[in-house]
């Protein structure tokens, strides 16, 4: 398997560490295969990255005591996020191992998610739509209409529906007029 650059594709990339540092860990949280001790231990090796050397080797046992998690499952968990989101490199028994972050998968993750976000809006727009719609069939046929629905004016009114310049308790309730 080849090496992945530490950095995007363009080594002139003017974004900050920070930036990219934030970046990774909001498509590594967006990623349904991840759990959170998942996001937990790419959070834990991302903080001990050094964007100057490109270096990144934090212990198993540092990134357990750091995450309050057993070494066995820090290893789970350095399993899973490589296979998306980590290179491993593997040195020899007794050092430390080599992190660098796989900055090339961030964009599909975070097309994936405008993807989903621009679902959501547009299926609030259509329930807004749909309740607006039945909002104008109660306010034709004279009923009340609900609170937080955007409906036309009463015939005849120059106020919105539901509105009152009276105290609450002297508007009629349900269309009825209140009794002495």
């Amino acid at each position: 398997m080849e090496r992945p650059t530490v950095l995007a594709d363009d080594e002139k990339d003017t974004k900050s560490w920070t930036s990219k540092k934030l970046d990774i860990l909001s498509a590594v949280a967006a990623d349904p295969g991840m759990s959170g001790s998942d996001f937990l231990v790419m959070f834990a090796i991302l903080q001990h990255y050094n964007p100057v050397t490109k270096q990144c080797n934090p212990s198993q046992e540092l990134l357990a005591i750091e995450t309050g998690l057993c070494v066995r499952a820090i290893r789970t968990h350095i399993n899973r996020l490589q296979d998306r989101w980590l290179y491993v490199h593997r040195f020899e028994a007794n050092t430390t191992n080599q992190y660098i972050p796989r900055f090339a998968n961030v964009e599909a993750a975070q097309a994936r998610v405008r993807s989903l976000k621009a679902a959501l809006r547009d299926e609030r727009t259509e329930k807004q739509l749909e309740r607006n719609n039945r909002a104008h069939l109660l306010a034709e046929f004279g009923l009340p209409v609900p609170t937080g629905i955007n409906a036309p004016p009463p015939t005849g009114t120059g106020m919105p529906a539901n509105t009152s310049t009276e105290h609450p308790s002297a508007t009629p309730v349900l269309g009825y007029e209140q009794e002495d």
